[in-house]
């Protein structure tokens, strides 16, 4: 190899690693350039992110203090229910309405039962109540304003419980959901703000807010 080729080839490499290190210096300045835009952008969003997830946080807490508040007075009313029944002098062994009280019963006294099994229960123990007046396995005697206003009552105090719980599952989901925001996980990390919340119900449930509607 003459001087000239071999220097010829030394200035080719060299130039060829300028032109890779060109290369680099460029991508670090576009990636740089992508973090810092993220950065600003993230600082930006703070005030906003911490505005909200403090909004939502306080609807989940004013949902919960409701939900904690109608929740003990459902299982008292089903028992009213129950009891009523049992002490009439009507026959209501063979009634199917009436034999599935005590199952709903069962499964929302369970402690070991989940929130959404606990208010399936209730609207199948509604349900049957409402049978027992209105439905297939309807029983004439039952037809009392005694006993009707008893079950306009059972209504009000299953309902409220219901719709408290619908509207914690509703105000959990829409905290938990905004807070996938990487912004608002940062955010909640800086003013130690709740990182999400268990869900009540799962998005399989049969519950929705129809469910009760009778």
């Amino acid at each position: 190899m003459t001087a000239n080729a071999k220097t010829t080839g030394q200035e080719a490499e060299k130039k060829g690693f300028l032109n890779r290190l060109n290369r680099l210096r460029f991508r670090n300045k576009v990636i740089g350039g992508a973090v810092l835009i993220f950065l600003v952008l993230l600082i930006y969003s703070i005030p906003g992110d911490r505005t909200e997830l403090l909004t939502r946080e306080d609807r989940v807490e004013t949902a919960q203090i409701a939900y904690d508040l109608a929740l003990p007075a459902v299982a008292p009313m089903m028992d009213v229910v129950t009891a009523y029944l049992e002490d009439t002098e009507i026959d209501l062994t063979d009634n199917r309405s009436f034999t599935r009280l005590a199952s709903a019963v069962g499964v929302f006294n369970r402690t070991n039962s989940t929130i959404a099994s606990r208010f399936q229960a209730v609207v199948t123990f509604s349900e049957n109540v409402h049978s027992l007046l209105d439905g297939p396995n309807a029983v004439a005697e039952l037809d009392t304003v005694e006993f009707r206003a008893l079950v306009v009552e059972m209504d009000t105090t299953l309902s409220v419980a219901f719709i408290a719980l619908m509207e914690l599952n509703d105000s959990i989901d829409a905290y938990n959901s905004y807070h996938g925001w990487i912004s608002a996980k940062v955010t909640s990390r800086l003013f130690d703000l709740p990182g999400g919340y268990d869900d009540p119900l799962s998005p399989r449930s049969r519950l929705d807010s129809e469910s009760l509607d009778q």
